[in-house]
């Protein structure tokens, strides 16, 4: 007996190790190391109509305002969450009832290396970097100084105060990236 107190001890240490997508998922983006998939699906279901469609798919993993990602990429990422999850009905909707299902045999959403869901730019940099970096609000300007620090200070410099006319500023908002290869020239 007492040879396995260390043996189930190194066990539990162990296994957040194997975690899968949605356990880390909810451990790095919602701060949350217990939850229901009830409670997942409802965090995700954006517009509470007891449904994920598209929108709440690509949120989910962070892609919906994410211009840096290909379309190509964002349709992979649907098609396979879709098949994952909508295996029944084929309507491109995920219900509840779906994803519990899905989970309750196993299921697990595929790990596509995207980081979150918050949104924007500082979103991200706000929950990411500021909250693990920089967690007092009081702290010295000069412990801001982390690459992520000076990359982003430069974007706002950038953004904010180049002198470029507000038309030139704009281009950013041109997402070439959202645009299929067919029709591109």
């Amino acid at each position: 007996m007492v040879l396995l107190y260390p043996v189930v001890l190194l066990l539990c240490t162990v296994a957040p190790a194997f975690a899968g997508w949605i356990e880390t998922h909810m451990q790095e983006e919602h701060h949350l190391d217990s939850f229901t998939d009830e409670y997942f699906f409802k965090v995700h279901d954006l517009g509470r109509k007891g449904f994920w469609d598209d929108k709440d798919i690509l949120t989910l993993y962070g892609l919906l305002e994410n211009d840096d990602v290909p379309f190509e990429t964002k349709n992979d990422v649907l098609v396979d969450v879709l098949k994952r999850c909508d295996a029944g009905q084929q309507d491109r909707k995920v219900t509840m009832e779906e994803f519990v299902s899905f989970r309750q045999h196993g299921g697990e959403l595929k790990d596509w290396g995207f980081p979150g869901h918050h949104g924007d730019e500082e979103e991200e940099f706000e929950m990411h970097h500021v909250e693990k970096y920089h967690p007092n609000p009081d702290e010295p300007e000069e412990n801001w100084n982390h690459a992520e620090d000076i990359e982003h200070f430069q974007k706002h410099e950038e953004m904010y105060h180049s002198g470029k006319p507000v038309e030139d500023r704009r281009v950013h908002f041109l997402k070439p990236n959202n645009i299929p290869n067919k029709y591109k020239a």
